[in-house]
C-alpha cells in the first residue's frame, strides 16, 4: 500500500494510542535501517500515531510518498513485513525519476496502534 501527500509529516494519519482512536501527525526516523529496532519502538507509540522511516527524497518535488507493506490474516491485527532493505531502495529510485516526488517513508507500524487506514 502507499499514500501520497503534500506533506505527510504535518498531516494527521489515523491509529490507536491509550486503546483510542486518534489522529496524529507521525514520527519520523532516520538513520540506519534497523527493522526490529524501529518496528519494536512503533508497537510502544503514545505521542504519535505511527512512525515513518525516511528513505530519501527531492527537494524540489511536491509530495511525499509512504511505502507500507504488512502481513494481516482478519484485518483485526497486522505486523510489518520485514522486506529485504534493497526492495525499498529499488523503490526509492523508481519513484524518484517521477519529478512531483518529494520525500520516501516506509511505515514501520504494526496494527495496532496504526490502522489499516490512513485517514
Amino acid at each position: 500500500a502507499a499514500i501520497s501527500s503534500e506533506n505527510i509529516l504535518t498531516r494527521e494519519v489515523t491509529g490507536l494510542v491509550k486503546g483510542k482512536r486518534t489522529y496524529m501527525a507521525p514520527l519520523c526516523e532516520k538513520g540506519e535501517w534497523d527493522f526490529e529496532k524501529l518496528t519494536s519502538k512503533a508497537s510502544k507509540l503514545t505521542d504519535h500515531a505511527r512512525i515513518f522511516y525516511e528513505l530519501g527524497g527531492n527537494k524540489d518535488g511536491k509530495y511525499d510518498v509512504v511505502i507500507r507493506s504488512i502481513n494481516s490474516i482478519d484485518a483485526r491485527t497486522a505486523s510489518v513485513t520485514n522486506l529485504p532493505f534493497e526492495i525499498f531502495n529499488e523503490l526509492k529510485e523508481k519513484l524518484l525519476e517521477i519529478p512531483e516526488t518529494r520525500n520516501i517513508y516506509i511505515d514501520v507500524t504494526s496494527k495496532p496502534p496504526a490502522t489499516i487506514e490512513y485517514v
